[in-house]
């Protein structure tokens, strides 16, 4: 082999495990998404007629009126959402994966009294699929 072929080969298998080694980060990447929220399970179509209420109807079956606003934070976390306190909104986000090829998210917002208790709380969920 001449010094050209032997840095052409080189090259070339460089190239090949650069690509196969972005192939397998982004098969990892995309096995690692996170499981889904039992509040977002089952939902379908989201810009279906009453999907919106629906998902408020379990934000507020799940954290009725008067709930402890520290449980219902808790209870976000332990899903997955991500907790904004300032704001009072949570919001979860899920890109699609090999399973699942739909990105999928939700995010509540509530308010709370001056004991802390949950005086309103709603939301909205989307799912967008290529």
């Amino acid at each position: 082999m001449t010094r050209s072929s032997t840095l052409k080969f080189a090259a070339g298998a460089l190239l090949l495990l650069v690509f196969l080694f972005s192939f397998g980060l982004r098969l990892w990447w995309m096995r690692s998404a996170p499981s889904m929220p039992e509040l977002l399970l089952g939902l379908g179509d989201s810009q279906a007629q009453g999907a919106q209420e629906a998902f408020q109807a379990r934000l507020r079956e799940r954290f009725p009126p008067g709930s402890p606003e520290t449980a219902m934070v808790r209870a976000l976390q332990e899903q997955g959402f991500r907790i904004d306190l300032r704001r009072k909104e949570a919001g979860f986000d899920r890109a699609a994966d090999l399973e699942d090829h739909c990105r999928r998210g939700g995010a509540a917002r509530w308010s709370a009294d001056a004991e802390g208790r949950i005086a309103e709380i709603s939301g909205g969920y989307y799912i967008h699929c290529p």
